[in-house]
């Protein structure tokens, strides 16, 4: 299933975060709490041009990444100073990710005005979970 850009926010960071707003997949994924769940079955594909968010069976999207929206690391000020802004848009997510060895992937039901992932997992609506790199 190919998700729109426009449904999406990545955001970079040690962990990095992907954001997915009205995705099919939101009701097989694991709800997300305190704890964040590594969901079996799960994987993330980082490319510059793509994304592939791939699950059990049928589950799975393909994301134009070279269109998506990609933020800085809102919380992380030690990782912003080693990392500085090279490579600040979708590349450098994709480095987070390998550095990362997955992704911190949460499903929506809308993107957030700002991502705060605290109040996000909070809430009780976000579903996800840490999936590994494909491989």
């Amino acid at each position: 299933m190919l998700l729109t850009p426009e449904n999406t926010l990545f955001v970079r960071g040690r962990t990095p975060v992907l954001l997915l707003a009205g995705a099919s997949v939101h009701g097989a994924l694991p709800v997300v709490g305190r704890e964040i769940p590594r969901p079996a079955g799960w994987s993330v594909l980082p490319r510059l041009t793509m994304c592939v968010v791939d699950g059990p069976g049928e589950h799975g999207l393909v994301i134009p990444a070279a269109a998506a929206p990609v933020l800085p690391s809102a919380d992380d000020s030690a990782y912003r100073e080693g990392h500085g802004d090279g490579g600040a848009g979708m590349d450098g997510w994709c480095a987070d990710a390998e550095a990362a060895g997955g992704v911190l992937v949460l499903s929506l039901p809308q993107l957030p005005a700002e991502p705060d992932l605290a109040a996000l997992t909070a809430a009780g609506s976000a579903r996800g979970g840490f999936l590994p790199l494909a491989g």
